[in-house]
């Protein structure tokens, strides 16, 4: 039985051995727009806290659509669905921690001294 030898190269080094004419062109990104801040105000928190309101809104207006009359719960089936209604109250403290989160966030103040590197990097 014959043994095969596998051999690993670089995306470079592959690109180098298929054409070997075209030197590949570095990319370098660009680096993430800067939004506005006024002290601990910030476009991300602002934007944050405008869409975790609007959808909040937005799912009370669905559930009155959907549900516009409600009753009180008479059968031991009912009454147990009424009880397990308040499950939704386990997602606030992971959800609360979320938001916590979210509005801790800042793009870093000093990304132009920054030079991008020359090797390649893959995650």
């Amino acid at each position: 039985m014959a043994e095969i030898a596998i051999r690993i190269v670089s995306p470079r080094k592959m690109a180098e051995i298929i054409n070997p004419r075209v030197k590949p062109k570095t990319v370098h990104k660009k680096e993430p727009v800067r939004d506005w801040a006024f002290s601990l105000l910030t476009g991300h928190r602002v934007l944050v806290v405008f869409w975790m309101i609007s959808i909040t809104i937005a799912l009370y207006l669905l559930q009155m659509w959907i549900w516009p009359n409600s009753r009180e719960a008479i059968t031991i089936f009912e009454k147990i669905w009424a009880w397990l209604s308040i499950v939704w109250i386990t997602a606030v403290i992971p959800g609360t921690f979320g938001l916590m989160g979210m509005l801790r966030y800042r793009h870093p103040e000093k990304l132009d001294s920054v030079k991008p590197i020359n090797n390649l990097v893959s995650f």
